[in-house]
């Protein structure tokens, strides 16, 4: 597998500004590391993310130049809303990222060595 970052976050509620620090991680974290494999779990009971919210995460994602990178971003302590993931997923093509949503870590890594032949 190519080598990946790892970052994994924990906090009580996931919120914008949380989300949009993280994604400030995860650009400076490949451009150090040359990696285009990202890793990004997010550890957090409850989230205030609606989908404005979720909209302007990936339009931030975007202008941070995150195009070039493949972030699987493993969401765990509360469970998945199918309908939310599949949207969130989606907008983000739509803006030239890739990004995958998952509840496993171990989907994800083996997402991202699919990705990286």
């Amino acid at each position: 597998m190519d080598t990946h970052v790892e970052i994994v976050a924990t906090g009580n509620v996931v919120d914008v500004r949380m989300m949009r620090s993280l994604l400030d991680l995860v650009a400076a974290a490949a451009r150090a590391y040359s990696s285009v494999n990202v890793l990004l779990e997010v550890i957090a009971p409850k989230r205030e993310t609606g989908i404005s919210e979720l909209i302007d995460i990936w339009k931030y994602a975007a202008d941070k130049g995150l195009r070039r990178i493949r972030l699987a971003h493993v969401i765990t302590g509360r469970p998945l809303i199918e309908g939310d993931v599949s949207f969130k997923d989606a907008f983000a093509k739509n803006r030239g990222l890739n990004i995958k949503t998952f509840a496993a870590k171990d989907d994800a890594l083996e997402w991202l060595k699919r990705q990286g032949n």
